[in-house]
């Protein structure tokens, strides 16, 4: 569906939010397909083929898409995230905002009718805290 169709969908009717998910799932795996050959295209300047023979050009192509699946895994494989699923991505990342077990509340420097509160909310597992 075009997506100026997709925007004028009746989301309030059964069939409209209906068809809108199918739409959304239809466009979820457009963009991991098509994904690919955007980089191989846009970075690595592939946009006709060079040698004449379908073996050459099977041969470029593999390597073009082994090459392309470590550019979009580049940053991860920086960070030492590469075997990691997203799941585990996001519970090794730091959250913001919240103290983690690791953390050490005694460097926080905070005052102390705040760690008060985070010893009540704890359940009182930081009860050595000053």
């Amino acid at each position: 569906m075009r997506p100026g169709k997709r925007r004028v969908l009746d989301k309030s009717t059964p069939m409209g939010t209906i068809l809108y998910q199918c739409e959304q799932a239809k466009a979820r795996i457009r963009a991991k397909v098509e994904h690919p050959f955007r980089v191989i295209k846009r970075q690595f300047g592939h946009v006709k083929v060079r040698y004449l023979g379908l073996a050459k050009n099977t041969a470029q192509q593999h390597t073009l898409f082994a090459l392309s699946n470590l550019w979009m895994v580049r940053r991860s494989v920086a960070a030492g995230d590469a075997g990691m699923s997203a799941s585990a991505r996001y519970l090794r990342a730091p959250k913001r905002g919240r103290i983690s077990f690791d953390t050490d509340l005694a460097s926080l420097k905070l005052p102390p009718s705040e760690i008060k509160g985070i010893n009540s909310r704890c359940g009182g597992c930081c009860a050595d805290l000053p």
